[in-house]
């Protein structure tokens, strides 16, 4: 499993435009992307502290390469100068839930 983390700011040139719901829709459009977590976060860009969005996503290998080749267009749709991206491997398990039998 590969886990793309991408940090993404909310200003466009000095102004804060950007929200993390609108993030979260953009990075569902533009990466084709269904299940994430969108966490808000403060980020500094060129010495100016600004409200940020990260985006996790773990995938396997073939898709977080999909996933990160579209960056650069979601910057692009976000009217983002840059977009921080790192890709790494995962030990990551996603537990189902299991049934408690009644008492």
């Amino acid at each position: 499993m590969q886990k793309v983390t991408l940090t993404i700011g909310h200003k466009v040139g000095s102004v804060e435009i950007l929200t993390t719901a609108e993030i979260c829709a953009a990075v569902t459009t533009t990466l084709a992307v269904d299940a994430f977590t969108a966490i808000p976060c403060v980020g500094m860009w060129r010495g100016v502290p600004e409200n940020s969005t990260r985006v996790e996503i773990v995938t396997d290998e073939l898709r977080a390469d999909e996933i990160v080749a579209r960056v650069p267009e979601l910057a692009w749709q976000l009217n983002q100068e840059a977009i921080m991206c790192e890709c790494s491997t995962a030990n990551v398990a996603f537990p189902a839930a299991a049934l408690v039998p009644a008492a």
